[in-house]
């Protein structure tokens, strides 16, 4: 009986999504008329770019540099928390390299969500005073 949470959990979470789900199709309906599969790839194709973006090789390192970060995370987070400290610090890390290194503009960096990216950072504390 060390996992009797997860019969309360399990259902609560199908009604969530359920509940969720409903508020979704309530919120956005669909009142036009039916289209055709024909039309609606013509419609998606038409908001395609049409350009196409080359990789250079500075977006080959950033790309890099993510998955390494990411790889941290997920995988190495034990072994590197007495050296960094909590793992949120190398997604902080990321983010100075790349506004600091100019991969990513000003005008990006402040379009950035700051109210998820302060849920996030809440969260992290939060899970750190738990804890502790």
């Amino acid at each position: 009986p060390t996992h009797t949470w997860v019969a309360i959990a399990a259902p609560v979470v199908f009604l969530t999504i359920v509940a969720a789900w409903v508020a979704l199709l309530i919120r956005f309906r669909v009142d036009g008329p039916e289209k055709t599969k024909e039309q609606a790839w013509e419609e998606q194709m038409a908001m395609m770019p049409t350009e196409r973006v080359e990789l250079t090789d500075y977006h080959i390192i950033f790309l890099g540099i993510g998955f390494v970060a990411v790889v941290c995370i997920t995988i190495y987070a034990s072994m590197l928390e007495p050296i960094v400290g909590h793992p949120a610090c190398i997604s902080l890390g990321v983010v100075v390299v790349v506004f600091g290194s100019g991969f990513m503009s000003r005008e990006e960096f402040c379009q950035l969500e700051w109210d998820i990216l302060a849920l996030v950072g809440g969260t992290n504390v939060m899970a750190f005073m738990v804890r502790e």
